[in-house]
């Protein structure tokens, strides 16, 4: 779990996420890995629901390689947002 928690800080501090969300990241994580612990969950099935820090990161980052853009067209501006794509 630790191993875990440090790799994921390190994966965030890479992408320059600013400290605030870093920090909120890491406590949310932190809370849902000792209630997978307290589930009895073990070390390899919390490694599969987690799964790679690094990928994780990236996603909570918003920049997944499976996110896909779709443009909504409004008369004035063009509003973009990314949904993560499914398969």
């Amino acid at each position: 779990m630790k191993k875990f928690l440090k790799d994921l800080e390190k994966e965030l501090k890479k992408l320059h996420m600013n400290n605030k969300d870093i920090a909120e990241i890491m406590a949310d994580h932190k809370e849902m890995l000792e209630q997978a612990l307290y589930d009895g969950l073990t070390d390899e099935e919390i490694e599969i629901k987690f799964g790679d820090p690094e990928k994780l990161a990236k996603e909570l980052n918003g920049d997944s390689e499976y996110e896909q853009e779709i443009e909504i067209r409004t008369d004035e501006d063009k509003l973009f947002k990314s949904f993560p794509a499914e398969g």
